[in-house]
């Protein structure tokens, strides 16, 4: 369970067989649990319905897999990536090692995802900026301000 902003870090190990999967500029994404991978067509993935050209529409960021001293996909690394701010907490993310031959066109999925909730911060006590009471009426209000999470 992690906060939006906070750190992950994500292990990743790669056999040969899972690394020929890879392509080119394979990389690491969190996104939706319920994105979808489709075979028709030569295959693609679905977020709510929609085909996804670039996985940076669906997750902002991704996070490409270094590269050794000659230009080869390392196979054992550790990456730090951010869990991702979002509206709602809802929804399970997911960390998952994707093929690419560009670093950002999704192909399939390599390996298994890693899943994980968002957990949304509370927010601070509010603060009373004003409080105004009628006296002939007896109605009274209060102003109120909320400060941010911060994260």
């Amino acid at each position: 369970t992690y906060q939006a902003g906070d750190c992950i870090f994500c292990r990743v190990r790669l056999p040969m067989d899972a690394l020929r999967k890879c392509k080119e500029r394979p990389f690491v994404a969190v996104v939706p649990e319920r994105i979808e991978w489709k075979d028709a067509k030569g295959g693609h993935w679905l977020l709510n319905g929609e085909k996804v050209t670039d996985m940076k529409e669906v997750c902002g960021k991704v996070y490409e897999l270094p590269r050794d001293a000659k230009g080869n996909v390392q196979r054992e690394v550790c990456l730090r990536i951010m869990a991702p701010y979002v509206l709602a907490s809802e929804e399970r993310h997911e960390v998952r090692l994707i093929a690419s031959s560009n670093g950002r066109e999704p192909g399939k999925q390599v390996g298994r995802s890693v899943p994980f909730d968002l957990l949304m911060p509370a927010p601070q006590s509010p603060l009373v900026d004003q409080v105004c009471l009628n006296p002939n009426t007896g109605e009274a209000s209060a102003v109120l301000h909320w400060s941010p999470p911060e994260g």
